[in-house]
């Protein structure tokens, strides 16, 4: 917890890393850091500060950790859709 102009390009790497380390994807750290990116400079934006958006350049590497999900089956579909309506 730090002003937003006290963080550096090390601190969004650390950032990166630390989810890496939790074995998440990487569309879903380019995804997080799309979202973080947008409200770090929004938040520089609307304050009028004039420090560099430090997320902008951090690299996020590609790697090949996509995960084929399995689709959910039709009748765990139907069971869920008798559970929202009452048993109906």
């Amino acid at each position: 917890d730090q002003p937003i102009d006290q963080y550096t390009s090390t601190d969004a790497s650390k950032f990166r890393d630390i989810l890496f380390a939790r074995k998440l994807s990487s569309n879903s750290v380019k995804r997080g850091f799309n979202v973080i990116k947008a409200l770090v400079q929004l938040n520089l934006v609307e304050n009028g500060i004039t420090t560099t958006n430090v997320v902008k350049n951090t690299y996020l590497p590609s790697r090949d950790d996509v995960r084929k999900r399995l689709p959910i089956r039709v009748e765990d579909i139907h069971r869920i859709q008798l559970g929202v309506r009452g048993g109906r």
